[in-house]
């Protein structure tokens, strides 16, 4: 299994950058379990992926790049598209889902111009079915999205609650708007899916 090139600085991240089309950036610290699994199963999935760059940072050794992008959960995944910062994906998630992410991402950038979306946020738990569904569905249609993972995050969880008054997931943040479910028709109408 090929490892993800280690990145020691900031200053390194940006010398990458310019390598291919899109690159992954995953922060995560050595020796926590969610960590490791996030880091084995990115790199699993990487293999399958020669047009994108993938790298990984530790944060207990690197200490001038999660600043930059305002990230303060490990492990994060960041995605950047022909070197500008994109999106962050939080937690660890099993192989298939980096594998839907790096295909449905790898499209989206062979396009020419990628259309600004509203901000999208998606609350999740790992064994929620719907919750699936949802970040399924959002990458099929190549919408970017950040997902927090309320079983290992509490502060989102009750962040989370201060925004919708409601504990069950999935909910999805699109703009200012928070869709409680998997509510397919109000997706598309929030951000112009035709379907």
């Amino acid at each position: 299994m090929a490892k993800l090139k280690s990145i020691k600085s900031y200053k390194e991240l940006k010398s990458n950058l310019t390598l291919k089309a899109k690159t992954y950036l995953l922060l995560y610290k050595n020796g926590s379990d969610i960590s490791d699994s996030a880091l084995k199963n990115i790199t699993a999935a990487s293999k399958s992926f020669k047009k994108i760059t993938f790298l990984r940072s530790d944060m207990s050794q690197v200490k001038d790049v999660h600043g930059k992008y305002k990230v303060s959960y490990f492990p994060s995944l960041l995605c950047f598209e022909n070197g500008k910062f994109v999106n962050v994906i939080k937690g660890s998630h099993d192989e298939s889902f980096y594998n839907l992410e790096f295909s449905t991402n790898l499209e989206v950038v062979k396009k020419k111009s990628v259309k600004a979306q509203k901000k999208v946020v998606v609350y999740t738990s790992p064994d929620c079915i719907w919750c699936a569904k949802v970040k399924k569905y959002l990458k099929e249609n190549n919408i970017r999205f950040t997902d927090f993972d309320v079983s290992k995050d509490k502060d989102k969880m009750y962040e989370l609650i201060k925004k919708s008054g409601k504990m069950g997931v999935p909910q999805t943040q699109i703009g200012s708007t928070i869709i409680f479910g998997f509510d397919k028709a109000k997706i598309n109408q929030l951000l112009n899916i035709k379907g």
